[in-house]
């Protein structure tokens, strides 16, 4: 409803430059007919302007992106433009306050009514008294009248006082208005009335009518005074000048300012080179075509390319002697050139244009991939990992909202992609695209995802991606997905021109915040305390909406009786177990002011407990429950099972280990080869854990018979610690590591801040069937997670993987690539 309202603000702003210029340069020549004109013509055409819209493209080259100040870690923008992502989401009911802007729209037009309802009443009132003509003279209809409107007319019906009038006085003033009728003027007072009441808020409007009045009067005395003299005609209007009119849409005789009107008389004529001024006006009219209809928007070379000829860039992972992963033979390099080529027929079958990357058996480097132009980008891929539970087709996107629009199209080309995929069998298919930093994606100047076609290293999925069948139905629904993105996405201008709104409203809201007396209060508080250190309690958690769920991402302090907005980011907020009423102590070495925030904003490097309140430890007391296991035996005498491969669940713990004796009458858990994982995220693994139900209590022993090695024992599950876990011995992985330089000395061995123990050369590494090789190797004292730079890494069943940095847990004898060959984005 607010648009109207902008479109006739709109509209004023063009009748306010053309008057102006009417006032300045137009007012004071005698053209009266091109004076009427063009106040009709500009006044028409500033109803017509903002209702246009133009744009032009400026193709610039794409800039190096840098980081900028962040107004809020909460997004402004949304993504209504476009598909968003098909993800579960909980809809959470908001109060919301009663927005008195809203009838803003509804007063303007209740006003318009009401001024266009005395109008017609007026004009209503008008036409009754033509009805008493009685005589015609030149085409004229005479109404003679003594009181009220008089000596005026209205089109071809003049109201004349005949008593007070002389037969020549009452000629002249015949004249004078039989050239109101011939000129049609009455129309023009007509469209100014309706004018009036749509504008009535517009001072200029007002203005116009009055000098669209004088130019009708100033052409009329101009012929009247050439037939019967100009000065007994100027002594007409003057012995006439006391009488008046309330009716505005009668041409009275004597009405508009008779001094104006006696020395535009006597005004020498305008030469007519001077109508040339009249072109003058045109600067204004193409100034506010260009201001209020033209949208200048920047576009990269390959964005206008993809507006013209929709095109498929394919990409396939890895090449030449980048294998990918490899199980059984089967690369991911042979299988995602196989894909790319039965995407590419069945695409080029359908209609669109499909360029590769690599199109055979070669290592394409990423600057080689991102130069191919097109409209979208699918690099394709297959996932693996040392969790054989780990499955599924997986989408990964990148970008951001800034002028390509890559996030927001990469989003939509996900949610049409998975609407396609989800009905799929034989693979299970992820319904939320992750956004990750990756590398070809980021580079690459249009928007696209990287698709995980599945994990090698899952049975499931490697039977489905090795089957050829499956191949081929796969490759149709990612053809169908992308040629449903390509139907339904807008094009490019529209959605920048909804972006470009966002934008202007959001920066509407954010200026008259900056100019607020409240940003100048947390302007002045926040550079208080920059650089100290707070000490006060958690006052309430914040929660942001991301998604449609709501997610916690920091906390409001409150010290010495102040408010402060604590930001420690969504993914730290996860795993930490902040309550109402905790004491805390935070250093803040940055402090900012967020359009979001009522109070000062501190991004903290680190937060400390030192006092946890409200919430009592959770004991691990709860009966536990089975989930799931291999094999199961009881001992009913003894009340004792035995289980192997089995996941149990144990208040909010989950338990899983090789082999696992449950002793029900005592309520002791031994579990041998176990990793236990708490609702927060902590994980404890260990050759040997053993549970004390009854009491709450565990202890997690290495192979040895020492504790393991920098266990992660959050104090809310653990009431009574055993103190060895408080004395952790040097980590076996260091041990381990600093072993291999006594059995080769060719490496070389570097102790750092007596902590980090390096080993260079060509190291090797073999424990309980893994192999770890590596130029490099990097470990430290209370750490079993070995660190190898420019490795390779071959699980039990002969899976390798290679990257510039792979990390390797000790004791869970699970890997990451931190760092990919010949790039620095997660593994790829």
């Amino acid at each position: 409803m607010m648009e109207p309202l902008y479109y006739f603000l709109k509209v004023s702003a063009c009748t306010m430059l053309f008057f102006t210029f009417y006032l300045i340069v137009l007012r004071r020549l005698t053209f009266f007919k091109i004076n009427r004109f063009y106040l009709l013509f500009t006044l028409m055409i500033s109803f017509i302007i903002p209702t246009l819209h133009f744009t032009v493209e400026r193709e610039v080259v794409q800039a190096e992106v840098v980081n900028t100040p962040e107004i809020s870690p909460v997004a402004t923008i949304t993504e209504q433009t476009f598909e968003a992502p098909i993800q579960n989401q909980l809809t959470v009911p908001l109060e919301q306050a009663f927005d008195y802007y809203s009838l803003l729209p509804y007063l303007y037009f209740l006003i318009v009514l009401g001024l266009l309802f005395v109008a017609t009443w007026r004009l209503f009132q008008l036409v009754k008294h033509t009805k008493n003509s009685v005589e015609k003279i030149n085409g004229l209809k005479i109404v003679s009248k003594a009181k009220g409107f008089t000596n005026c007319s209205f089109f071809n019906y003049v109201f004349i006082d005949e008593e007070n009038l002389t037969e020549t006085e009452l000629s002249i003033l015949l004249k004078h208005e039989e050239v109101h009728a011939k000129q049609f003027h009455s129309i023009d007072k007509i469209i100014l009335m309706i004018l009036k009441a749509v504008l009535w808020f517009n001072p200029v409007v007002y203005l116009y009518d009055k000098a669209l009045e004088q130019a009708h009067e100033f052409e009329a005395d101009e012929t009247t005074s050439q037939n019967f003299g100009t000065p007994e005609y100027a002594g007409l209007l003057l012995r006439l000048a006391i009488s008046k009119s309330e009716m505005p849409l009668v041409h009275n005789f004597v009405k508009s300012p008779i001094k104006e009107r006696i020395k535009m008389l006597f005004n020498s004529k305008s030469k007519n080179m001077k109508k040339l001024m009249y072109l003058l006006a045109l600067p204004i009219g193409l100034g506010l075509l260009w201001g209020f209809t033209v949208d200048v928007i920047d576009v990269l070379a390959s964005a206008k390319n993809e507006e013209k000829v929709f095109t498929l860039v394919l990409d396939a992972g890895h090449g030449g002697k980048n294998k990918g992963a490899e199980v059984k033979g089967y690369t991911e390099k042979d299988i995602t050139l196989t894909m790319s080529n039965k995407i590419k027929a069945l695409a080029e079958a359908s209609g669109i244009r499909v360029v590769t990357t690599r199109p055979s058996d070669e290592n394409v480097s990423i600057n080689d991939r991102t130069k191919a132009e097109g409209t979208i980008l699918l690099s394709l891929h297959l996932n693996s990992s040392l969790k054989a539970t780990a499955n599924g087709i997986e989408m990964i996107t990148s970008g951001s909202y800034n002028n390509d629009l890559k996030l927001p199209k990469s989003n939509s080309i996900t949610y049409y992609l998975y609407k396609e995929l989800k009905n799929i069998t034989g693979i299970k298919v992820n319904n939320k695209p992750k956004l990750s930093n990756i590398l070809l994606l980021n580079q690459s100047p249009i928007p696209g995802i990287l698709l995980e076609m599945g994990y090698l290293t899952n049975k499931s999925d490697f039977d489905f991606i090795t089957n050829e069948k499956k191949q081929d139905e796969l490759a149709k629904l990612i053809v169908a997905g992308i040629l449903v993105y390509k139907e339904k996405l807008p094009a490019s201008e529209e959605m920048r021109a909804k972006f470009k709104k966002s934008y202007e409203e959001f920066n509407v809201k954010y200026t008259a915040w900056k100019n607020s007396e409240l940003y100048k209060k947390l302007t002045d508080e926040s550079k208080s305390f920059k650089s100290q250190t707070l000490i006060g309690t958690v006052n309430s958690l914040n929660y942001v909406k991301i998604g449609g769920l709501p997610t916690l991402d920091g906390f409001i302090l409150k010290s010495n009786n102040k408010l402060y907005r604590i930001y420690i980011g969504r993914d730290e907020a996860k795993a930490l177990l902040f309550k109402a009423g905790d004491e805390v102590s935070l250093y803040a070495p940055k402090t900012e002011v967020w359009f979001d925030s009522e109070y000062p904003a501190i991004k903290p490097k680190k937060v400390t407990v030192l006092k946890s309140v409200g919430v009592a430890p959770a004991k691990l007391e709860s009966k536990p429950k089975l989930i799931s296991s291999a094999t199961m035996n009881v001992d009913t005498k003894n009340n004792i099972t035995y289980i192997k491969k089995g996941i149990m669940e144990i208040g909010d713990v989950k338990l899983e280990a090789e082999d696992i004796t449950w002793d029900t009458n005592n309520g002791i858990i031994t579990a041998k080869i176990a990793t236990i994982q708490f609702k927060n995220g902590d994980k404890v693994v260990s050759k040997s854990i053993i549970y004390d139900v009854k009491k709450g209590t565990y202890k997690a022993l290495a192979a040895s018979g020492n504790i393991a090695a920098k266990a992660t024992i959050p104090s809310l599950y653990v009431v009574n610690k055993s103190p060895e876990i408080e004395n952790p011995t040097i980590s076996a992985a260091y041990q381990l590591v600093k072993r291999l330089k006594t059995n080769n000395d060719s490496l070389k061995m570097n102790l750092m801040l007596d902590k980090i123990l390096l080993i260079s050369g060509k190291v090797n590494l073999n424990v309980d069937g893994y192999a770890l090789t590596g130029r490099v190797m990097q470990v430290e004292k209370d750490s079993n997670l070995i660190t190898a730079h420019m490795a390779t890494f071959t699980d039990k069943n002969g899976h390798k993987v290679n990257g510039d940095v792979i990390e390797f847990d000790l004791i869970s004898k699970n890997y990451k690539v931190a760092q990919p060959v010949g790039a620095a984005y997660m593994k790829y």
